[in-house]
């Protein structure tokens, strides 16, 4: 399987996967947690809750699906 589109926008993950689903592409999805951490530093403040989590999600589809995934990924998107 070939990585095609990656996101952080969780409404777009459920759109391409409703888009799949319908059209039989079949797919995985890779999720990976990036930490933005506080500007501060954190010896001297803590992280005074001001740290998000950002999950990027990470979509795989077969070689002979890419154009056809990455067609339906930018109108089901947009």
């Amino acid at each position: 399987m070939k990585r095609i589109y990656s996101t952080t926008n969780y409404l777009h993950v459920q759109k391409i996967q409703e888009v799949f689903s319908e059209k039989s592409i079949a797919y995985k999805i890779k999720f990976k947690n990036f930490f933005n951490p506080n500007i501060f530093d954190y010896a001297r403040l803590g992280s005074l809750g001001n740290n998000d989590i950002v999950i990027t999600y990470i979509f795989y589809v077969k070689k002979n699906d890419i154009k056809e995934a990455l067609r339906l990924i930018k109108t089901s998107i947009n």
